[in-house]
Order: C-alpha cells, then structure tokens, then sequence
C-alpha cells in the first residue's frame, strides 16, 4: 500500500469511529432527553435507586406553630 492508500484507509477509519460515537451518544440522550434529564441527574437518580445507604433528610419550619419535622427515609 501507498502513502495515499494508507492515508484514505485512515480517513475512512476515523470518519466511521466519529459516526459510531455520534450514533451511540443519541441513543444514550434519547431517553434522557425525554425525561428532561442531564447524565449527571441520571447517575444521581441511579445511585440513589441501586444504593442502599442512601439517605435523604428534610426538615420542615411551619411558621404558624414554629414546629420542626424530620422525615429520613433510607
């Protein structure tokens, strides 16, 4: 083979790679995007979900009675 062969080999290798990647980050974002989610919400929203010593904690000021609530689910 050829410089210039060598060269349109090369060419067409990287053009097929830059496709394949484009095609795989839209099937990644689809459902994403249909969720108005970014990546970063998604792995955020999957940890939560596969984790088990996840906790959320959230406290509640009722200015009426001045009470405090502390709801913690695991």
């Amino acid at each position: 083979m050829n410089n210039d062969e060598l060269s349109k080999l090369l060419n067409d290798y990287f053009e097929a790679y830059q496709n394949t990647t484009k095609i795989m980050m839209d099937l990644v974002a689809w459902p994403l995007s249909q969720n108005k989610l970014s990546f970063e919400q998604f792995l955020i929203l999957r940890r939560i979900a596969t984790t088990e010593d996840v906790t959320a904690q959230r406290y509640c000021h009722s200015a009426a009675s001045d009470a405090q609530c502390d709801f913690t689910a695991s």
